[in-house]
């Protein structure tokens, strides 16, 4: 995993140990979610279907109880201890992720426990030339002190529309400007322009809710802290199809047209559990990308109980399954941390024997697709 990440005095490609934590935690949020060691239950950190609009073809929701999920945190202490990044504060115990919460607490002036989810999402909108992607936050926050958080001053002008007060500031983000909604019960939307007005919209019952399949999509996802759903339009799909079979070198074979994609992830049994399913097109799209794929996780050669530290990559692949039903393919992680980022850490020390562990038929197979 040093290798990965080159390592300097006091910052990794300008990004301090503390910046490079949150990065990971990021990563582990929009490919999955954990249960919470410290959580709030009387908070509501559901996610605001009801508040997404119907433009919208993706929507993620991420639950700020990942942070301190006592599987995450010890991922996270894990990497800490590893030579993957360097020290960026020698007053901070960087294994005590406790304490680089509680740091970040201080310097933000925000405590965790006063916000409790994110939801995103994105879509074409009416008009496919303007970004159109937004956020909602859920939180016990008013805006003084939103606005507040964090060293730059950004000016916002206050308005309002269809009753919702709205602040706008001039820097743009992905070329548009912002918008924040305040909707006075520490409830925010952030945003393009129409992005949130539709949310402020759909709020307020003046213009339709979420997709009825995107809905379906987002609810049949494993309950986590961490759950994600996307449509896909035929352009996308296809644009899916073809950067696998450029890119990926598997050709059209190994990437099927795909109707939807989701995601979710949580901790049992002090495991890491990351789901992905894929919605193909037909039931025979399925089986074709799972009866490709099913090889490539689970080898006949691969040993029934590798070690994450000699054999990483057969270690990795033994803690993945994949799955069809129906038109479906669901392709599973499972594994605990120490073992995970002891793997992480000998994939970049350990040579594999590719043709060992696939056989040169299997290698041929994929090269012969491409």
């Amino acid at each position: 995993m040093s290798r990965l990440l080159p390592t300097g005095p006091k910052t990794v490609f300008g990004l301090s140990r503390q910046h490079i934590a949150f990065v990971v935690l990021a990563v582990l949020a929009l490919s999955a979610g954990c249960t919470g060691l410290v959580e709030n239950d009387s908070a509501d950190d559901s996610a605001p279907l009801d508040s997404v609009p119907a433009e919208a073809d993706g929507v993620s929701h991420v639950k700020t109880a990942v942070l301190t999920d006592s599987v995450t945190e010890s991922v996270v202490s894990e990497v800490l201890e590893s030579d993957a990044v360097s020290d960026a504060d020698d007053d901070i115990d960087w294994e005590d992720w406790e304490e680089v919460i509680t740091e970040f607490e201080n310097e933000t002036d925000l405590s965790l426990d006063d916000v409790h989810s994110m939801t995103t999402f994105a879509g074409s909108g009416e008009d496919d030339e303007q970004e159109y992607a937004g956020a909602i936050l859920k939180t016990d926050l008013d805006w003084e002190t939103l606005s507040s958080v964090g060293e730059d001053e950004t000016e916002f002008e206050e308005d309002s529309y269809n009753g919702v007060t709205v602040y706008e500031t001039d820097e743009e983000t992905l070329d548009e400007s912002t918008l924040v909604a305040d909707f006075g019960d520490g409830t925010f939307a952030a945003g393009s322009e129409a992005a949130v007005k539709d949310v402020i919209d759909t709020r307020e019952g003046d213009a339709p809710g979420i997709d009825a399949e995107l809905r379906t999509l987002y609810e049949g996802t494993t309950d986590g802290y961490v759950r994600v759903a996307a449509t896909l339009s035929d352009k996308q799909s296809e644009m899916a199809s073809d950067i696998a079979a450029e890119e990926g070198g598997f050709g059209s074979l190994f990437a099927p047209d795909a109707q939807a994609v989701t995601m979710s992830y949580h901790t049992e049994d002090d495991q890491l559990n990351a789901e992905t399913d894929i919605v193909f097109n037909s039931s025979d799209g399925a089986e074709t990308f799972a009866g490709f794929t099913e090889p490539f996780i689970s080898p006949p050669s691969l040993d029934e109980d590798p070690d994450p530290e000699e054999q990483p990559i057969e270690w990795l692949l033994d803690s993945m399954t994949v799955d069809t039903e129906d038109d479906r393919v669901t392709l599973a992680f499972r594994a605990g941390p120490e073992d995970l980022v002891s793997a992480l850490e000998a994939t970049g020390e350990t040579e594999t024997d590719w043709s060992g562990l696939f056989g040169e038929g299997l290698i041929g197979q994929a090269e012969a697709a491409d």
